[in-house]
């Protein structure tokens, strides 16, 4: 969760955070004068609200960062925790900018050595990760997240196309695999038939 003082910085006049997070668990909201709303969401309950939003800060997980692009809401993606995740910020920042991706300090995840654990299998590279943010105290990197956020919603305001992840990756992905389901049921309804 970044401090929400950079969005309250920014201009924000509410946070709503989605998740399984409650208030006590926001120890960076201390002195906020910004109201913060806390808790889980349906997808469309987030969908709705996301629709709504002037920005989305959020971990970089694929669904979440393609849902944006379709709706074209600036984005800022937080630091990977994991393997799937340094790959989607990658993604997104070729696709969208990496102005508006909050990279780890070299000293906390180098993002190379991730890659370089996975080649002794993917527990490995998950491992490594694990390990380096265990160490991590979050009220110590308050000032380093919350400066990062700061500069990243304040490129998330300039002119991006949005849509660009989404224009990369497709957002038909659901509705292509459903028709091939589709076509294969039909083909061997239709076998079946014929035999």
């Amino acid at each position: 969760m970044p401090p929400p003082r950079a969005l309250q910085d920014a201009g924000s006049d509410q946070i709503v955070v989605c998740g399984n997070l409650q208030d006590a668990d926001l120890w960076c909201s201390t002195g906020m004068t910004l109201p913060i709303t806390t808790g889980p969401r349906s997808h469309r309950g987030f969908m709705d609200l996301l629709a709504t939003a002037d920005v989305l800060v959020t971990s970089p997980g694929l669904t979440t960062l393609l849902e944006a692009g379709a709706l074209g809401v600036p984005t800022v993606c937080l630091p990977p925790r994991n393997l799937t995740q340094i790959f989607n910020g990658d993604r997104f920042a070729r696709s969208v900018g990496d102005q508006c991706r909050i990279r780890w300090p070299a000293d906390v995840i180098d993002l190379e050595a991730p890659e370089q654990a996975r080649l002794d299998g993917e527990e490995a590279g998950l491992a490594f990760i694990a390990a380096a943010l265990r160490g991590c105290e979050p009220e110590a990197f308050a000032p380093w997240l919350q400066e990062g956020v700061a500069g990243a919603l304040a490129s998330a305001q300039g002119p991006r196309d949005w849509h660009a992840l989404t224009n990369a990756a497709g957002a038909g992905g659901t509705r292509h695999v459903a028709s091939m389901l589709r076509e294969l049921a039909f083909e061997r309804q239709t076998t079946s038939m014929m035999v």
